[in-house]
């Protein structure tokens, strides 16, 4: 009995002793820990920002790394790279750009991501902005129309068609609506668009607009794009010195004038008509070019005005031939025949009978077209 009670306590005595060590142990372990903290693992983050999104073709961007950050606070280095975002139209950036700097002034040309890597050589963080490249509004052809109205015939004004008799019946000339910037009016060829897009004038392109080369370290370095627009679109109407108030006889040998001579024949009112008619006809001339400037692909400034790439020559042609076709586009909306405003039988002294007054029946709209009466 005291056999078996002798081992009973023996191992109630191992038990304790086993438990008071591995207590102290753990205590030990504790006290070690609370004594020597571990250190916090250090981390970087990018933090990139821009002065301005969206932003303007052309327009100068202020890159901005300098709220990135290490934890705990430390040197860190910037990188900026550049690509396309998806979608983006025309050329993609130099892919290959990239700046070191913690701040940088970055020109745009199109939609492009941009991304700040910053590192502490262990550790490191990106982080991407899409920046977004919006149209220049204000890039655009101006129109306008001069209240003045000019005369037909005179010394300052010989349209192509001077040579020809003024009250020739096949053209009779009675107005016409012409470009009021050119100086030269003897030109043989007519325009909408101001400096005259065609070729054959040897206006150079410079004339027209101007362009720009990007020069910075950012994406869109050595690129070309339209920095000014300088062509316009300003009409004046010239009426025939034959055919006003003031006119004066159409050829030498007769004695008084088309207006003068279809007034004393009672047909003011007629008069009045005609020369309000053939006013009205001209003005709705410079409305349907000013429609075609604006509607649909009309103005090619907003068309030129997304243009950019390497080559200055390649982008001139493309501008060129952008401006000859508005140039086209614009003629023929405002191409006769425009709706009839009048017919009336007035008098008129043709070169083809020997200027002897004789009554037509003149039309001003549909064919423009002059009848024997």
């Amino acid at each position: 009995m005291l056999s078996r009670l002798f081992k009973v306590a023996f191992a109630v005595l191992l038990i304790l002793t086993l438990s008071s060590e591995a207590l102290t142990c753990v205590g030990k372990n504790r006290i070690e820990s609370v004594g020597k903290p571990k250190k916090p693992e250090k981390i970087v983050i990018a933090n990139p920002r821009v002065d301005k999104n969206p932003v303007k073709r052309g327009e100068i961007v202020t890159l901005d790394g300098s709220k990135s950050k290490s934890i705990p606070p430390g040197k860190i280095e910037y990188k900026w790279t550049f690509k396309a975002t998806p979608g983006a139209q025309g050329d993609a950036p130099n892919n290959d750009a990239t700046i070191t700097d913690m701040i940088a002034d970055v020109t745009f040309l199109n939609n492009t991501a941009v991304t700040l890597t910053v590192t502490d050589g262990k550790k490191s963080d990106s982080k991407t902005i899409n920046v977004k490249v919006i149209a220049r509004r204000d890039f655009k052809t101006p129109y306008s129309t001069v209240e003045e109205e000019g005369r037909l015939y005179d010394s300052t004004y010989k349209p192509r068609y001077y040579e020809s008799a003024v009250l020739k019946q096949s053209d009779f000339r009675r107005a016409d609506n012409v470009c009021a910037i050119d100086d030269n009016f003897d030109k043989s060829l007519s325009h909408c668009l101001h400096p005259d897009p065609d070729p054959r004038t040897g206006v150079d392109a410079d004339e027209m607009f101007e362009l720009k080369k990007v020069n910075d370290k950012g994406p869109w370095n050595g690129f070309f794009y339209l920095h000014s627009w300088k062509m316009e679109l300003t009409r004046k109407i010239m009426i025939s010195n034959y055919i006003h108030e003031e006119s004066p006889p159409p050829f030498s040998n007769l004695d008084h004038s088309f207006y003068y001579y279809n007034v004393s024949e009672d047909k003011r009112s007629i008069v009045k008509k005609f020369i309000a008619a053939v006013r009205e006809h001209e003005q709705v001339h410079s409305i349907l070019m000013e429609r075609g400037l604006n509607d649909g692909k009309g103005d090619p400034a907003k068309i030129c005005e997304a243009m950019f790439g390497k080559e200055d020559n390649s982008l001139k042609e493309e501008a060129l031939k952008e401006i000859r076709e508005a140039e086209e586009r614009i003629s023929k909306a405002t191409k006769d025949p425009l709706k009839q405003n009048f017919s009336g039988n007035l008098f008129l002294a043709p070169a083809n009978t020997g200027g002897k007054w004789e009554v037509f029946l003149i039309e001003v709209g549909d064919r423009s077209s002059i009848k024997w009466k």
